[in-house]
């Protein structure tokens, strides 16, 4: 650019001085146009996280966990992507890992209604090899697999999401201790991530609260002393940070308290005693839905 920006100077100088120009000399040959800019987007990310924590419940029984995943985007709004973590076999009896898959459309109110956007989609929960039968002998050949859609707004730095399951919620019905299908269970989410005013705009408070509603109870006979209906109500609040290592960007940092209301009495699959299977923790003297402090650090590039 700045040898351009020289060649420019000196033509210009040039052009008040009386100069013969051959019939024969060809002129200059146009700069070719440049190629437009493509509509996708491709993105991918990575993490590790002291503890994985979903919708208010440890999946990792307070372990570590390493995550990555891949995004793919439109300029019209469409998406899809891909998303991977490891889980705790314990609770996902036979697997050990977790692969989401999803898509959908982003998009706005244009100036009708400005800073507000919608979203709308489907996602997807794959738990390879997972199986109430893989945990005790006679268990129910049921998988935990689940898929739910979604639709939400987002004003500014909040944002609001509903979730609704198109399956049973991971693996629940009458094979595995419920008086029925959960499907139709929902997850009804809040959020902000609000920008704080110093760092350079690299620091952001996030706050979380959502509750999720099982369509369906356990059989009395599952239920035992814990509660027949396993709904709950999640929160997380935190802070996060970007920042470059040795010139590196896209990096992010996080500390979080994240928990739920159920205090583990029911675990994440809604009994010690779902399905004849004991999947909760509680014989560990862990609770899985305790409050914890999450730190997080990734990557998007």
């Amino acid at each position: 650019m700045q040898k351009k920006i020289v060649s420019l100077a000196i033509l210009a100088a040039l052009g008040g001085m009386s100069t013969v120009v051959l019939a024969d000399d060809a002129a200059p040959a146009a700069a070719p146009a440049a190629a437009p800019a493509s509509p996708w987007t491709v993105t991918t990310n990575v993490n590790l996280v002291s503890d994985y924590y979903f919708r208010g419940i440890s999946q990792t029984w307070h372990k570590p966990a390493v995550q990555g995943g891949l995004d793919i985007s439109h300029s019209s709004g469409f998406y899809v992507g891909t998303w991977l973590s490891n889980v705790a076999e314990d609770t996902f009896p036979g697997g050990g890992l977790e692969i989401d898959y999803y898509g959908g459309y982003n998009g706005t109110f244009g100036d009708a209604i400005k800073d507000l956007s919608w979203t709308v989609g489907g996602y997807g929960y794959y738990y390879p090899g997972a199986n109430f039968k893989q945990a005790t002998a006679g268990g129910a050949n049921q998988d935990l697999n689940t898929f739910e859609v979604n639709a939400g707004l987002a004003y500014k730095w909040l944002s609001a999401k509903i979730s609704v399951d198109t399956t049973d919620w991971y693996g629940a019905n009458s094979k595995t201790g419920f008086k029925g299908s959960t499907d139709g269970s929902y997850y009804a989410e809040l959020n902000a991530a609000y920008p704080l005013p110093f760092g350079d705009g690299s620091f952001t408070l996030i706050g979380h609260v959502a509750r999720e509603e099982v369509s369906d109870e356990l059989t009395k006979a599952n239920a035992g002393t814990h509660e027949a209906d396993p709904s709950y109500t999640d929160y997380k609040v935190g802070l996060t940070k970007s920042f470059a290592i040795a010139g590196s960007t896209g990096w992010t940092g996080g500390i979080y308290y994240v928990g739920a209301n159920n205090g583990g009495s029911s675990g994440y699959w809604g009994s010690s005693g779902w399905g004849g299977v004991s999947l909760t923790n509680s014989n560990r003297g862990t609770n899985l839905a305790a409050g914890h402090f999450v730190v997080t650090v990734g990557r998007a590039f």
